[in-house]
């Protein structure tokens, strides 16, 4: 569960059987929201009308039954700071987790507007955030057709077999296609394109090559910890005064970085560094891999495989916490390509890249005028109308 929302992409499959058997007390429905009791007490996600889901251990189904609370109108009313609140008042402090009564999530106390109210506030909350959804789709979109284009032309090698066949390669122009050979030889027991290698990861690109000093930097920073990472996405930088900030806050990264999560890299907590500022620095439980011999674009996608993932979790030691440390990325091997090649591919990549970072900016920008709307809402200090010609100013 983040930002509000349920991403089943990492989340646990059951079969059939197991799923009548887990639903038998309770079905989520459209416009329920989940709520996590531990681990991240207070926490929720409203259930969609595509989504079918059961529920885990430590996870409480909330329902409104429209006669008090509008069913669209729950999913806002439990992320708002009266929320929060009634969180910490009822919160159990546990020496490993901390966590929320089942009993105790009814005696919240919280503002409830009448509802022709809630159904205005559940309107224009929920357009600005079915725009950010379609922002994430639109994103999933292109970073697909990346990945499809570093399959074809790096994985399956593509446009070399259709040169073997005497084809030209489909979709593609005559220039690009002359910088494929027609020809697959073993390197290192594998098949590649005739004039490719096979290198060592350390040997292309540099690892971890910024790492700030206590006293080199000074004042507010963008702190970019494992947590806010999962797999090509970020819920967004903490803002914290340098002095202050965790010992781990030591990475600072640089555009077209690709910092990959240390801990679990089963999770594929990892992410493409667009634009960043100059004060952004990550955890020191990220290895940052900067582009050196290859291009940012190529090395992310070779890196971020899932084939890339097994070796990483194959190399990870620990029962509890398994991690990788930076030398296993040094020591993976990774195919070479010529130049020219990868600076083709950069080239349409990096569009798409570009595109990706536009809608993200956007949907920042549309999150951070939703939350700041959702408290004046719920308390009356902001009226409806007013926040209607206040969005449309906004969004102009």
């Amino acid at each position: 569960m983040q930002n509000g929302r349920i991403d089943v992409a990492t989340a646990r499959k059951i079969t059939e059987s197991d799923f009548f058997e887990w639903t038998k007390k309770a079905l989520p429905q459209e416009n329920d929201v989940i709520l996590s009791r531990r681990c991240n007490p207070g926490e929720t996600a409203f259930v969609d009308s595509k989504l079918k889901c059961a529920l885990g251990q430590n996870l409480v189904l909330l329902r409104a039954d429209g006669e008090l609370v509008y069913p669209p109108f729950l999913r806002w009313l439990v992320r708002s700071p009266h929320w929060w609140n009634q969180v910490g008042t009822f919160i159990n402090v546990g020496a490993v987790f901390d966590s929320l009564r089942c009993a105790d999530v009814p005696k919240f106390r919280l503002p409830i507007p009448p509802l022709p109210e809630q159904k205005a506030i559940a309107s224009i909350l929920g357009a600005l955030d079915d725009k950010i959804e379609l922002n994430r789709r639109m994103n999933e979109t292109l970073e697909a057709m990346a990945r499809a284009l570093f399959k074809s032309w790096f994985v399956d090698f593509d446009p070399v077999r259709a040169k073997m066949d005497g084809r030209q390669p489909p979709g593609m122009s005559a220039d690009v296609a002359a910088l494929f050979p027609d020809k697959l030889v073993h390197v290192n027991g594998e098949l590649v394109p005739e004039g490719w290698k096979v290198g060592r990861l350390g040997d292309l690109c540099r690892i971890n090559s910024n790492t700030v000093r206590a006293n080199e930097v000074s004042g507010m920073i963008e702190y970019v910890d494992i947590a806010s990472v999962s797999e090509g996405r970020s819920s967004g930088p903490t803002a914290m005064d340098f002095n202050s900030a965790p010992s781990r806050a030591r990475r600072k990264i640089s555009h077209g970085d690709t910092i990959w999560s240390c801990v679990r890299p089963n999770r594929r907590s990892f992410l493409f560094v667009h634009s960043p500022p100059e004060n952004r620095i990550a955890s020191t439980g990220f290895a940052v891999i900067s582009p050196n011999l290859l291009t940012p674009c190529y090395l992310h996608y070779a890196i971020t495989t899932h084939e890339f993932t097994s070796y990483l979790t194959n190399c990870a030691d620990g029962s509890a916490y398994p991690a990788v440390r930076p030398d296993h990325f040094s020591d993976a091997e990774l195919l070479e390509p010529d130049l020219q090649t990868i600076e083709a591919f950069d080239e349409v990549v990096w569009s798409f890249r570009n595109q990706i970072a536009v809608n993200e900016g956007a949907s920042n920008i549309l999150a951070e005028l939703r939350d700041a709307l959702l408290p004046k809402l719920l308390s009356g200090e902001l009226r409806v109308a007013d926040a209607e010609k206040f969005i449309d100013k906004q969004l102009a």
